[in-house]
């Protein structure tokens, strides 16, 4: 509503969005971007990432779906979406470091970014090593802990650790700020 109302200038924004894993395929894909385009109200999007490379078992909205395709048939589509000036970059989320191998021999277009899970605990070094090796920008979620939670831990093991509470007591900082 910004944009359309000239308060903000569309490339003041930068907008990223996930195409889900029931929408693997080419014709799927296809169709995604371009209701994320429509709904969005944007002539592009700055930034696209395959939010999983698969639609696995621990995707509730994954559960009785039927996928098109897989990330390979996707990357194409959006590579095409990239040469048309409709994404700006393209990327990959959740991809473990064989995955990323395998899409960076794969594509045409190399993956722009990669985001994955990332905090004090699980450090995800071989990722973070082959996106710098590759110039690939790495970005990561939940560097606070909230993942262990949904990983079967029961609990935040980077919010409870008595180390990073230690370090962030020692300079009066909170937790968080440590972690």
């Amino acid at each position: 509503l910004a944009v359309e109302e000239g308060r903000v200038a569309r490339n003041e924004l930068f907008i990223t969005t996930k195409l889900h894993p029931k929408n693997l395929g080419t014709v799927s894909t296809r169709k995604a971007i371009e209701e994320m385009l429509v709904n969005l109200q944007t002539d592009y999007l700055d930034l696209v990432l395959i939010h999983f490379p698969v639609c696995g078992h621990w995707i509730n909205t994954c559960t009785d779906v039927q996928v098109e395709g897989t990330w390979r048939d996707s990357w194409r589509v959006m590579e095409a979406f990239v040469q048309q000036g409709k994404l700006r970059a393209i990327g990959l989320s959740n991809f473990d470091q064989a995955e990323l191998q395998q899409a960076i021999a794969f594509a045409t277009h190399k993956p722009d970014v990669v985001q994955n899970w990332m905090d004090p605990f699980h450090q995800d070094k071989a990722v973070r090593a082959l996106c710098a090796a590759e110039g690939i920008v790495y970005t990561s979620y939940s560097t606070l802990g909230g993942q262990w939670e949904h990983r079967g831990e029961r609990r935040n093991l980077v919010k409870e650790s008595s180390t990073i509470r230690e370090v962030a007591n020692r300079h009066k900082l909170h937790w968080s700020s440590v972690a």
